[in-house]
């Protein structure tokens, strides 16, 4: 289940892994907080990851403050990206 910004951001993407882990709770395939953020960081699209590993989020981050981290980086990553589209969308119009 790889993030797909074109489909969702980053924040509801999370929230979902995050609902079924806490279902899996008291079971053995029941994620940790640190095994959650190296699954979420290994499902993460490419152009976020980058953005990530240039934000040099240091890896003792808690899950909470990792995610928040992200989120603010997705939101940045959103914004850039429906900026690329109106700019392509402006070129072929001319």
């Amino acid at each position: 289940m790889h993030l797909d910004p074109s489909k969702e951001p980053f924040e509801a993407w999370t929230h979902k892994i995050q609902l079924m882990n806490t279902t899996l709770r008291n079971t053995t395939a029941h994620l940790s907080d640190d095994t959650s953020c190296k699954q979420l960081k290994s499902l993460l699209d490419k152009e976020l990851l980058l953005m990530v590993k240039k934000a040099n989020i240091p890896a003792e981050t808690k899950l909470r403050e990792w995610i928040l981290a992200i989120k603010e980086l997705d939101v940045e990553h959103q914004l850039t990206n429906q900026q690329h589209d109106k700019h392509i969308a402006g070129t072929r119009q001319h």
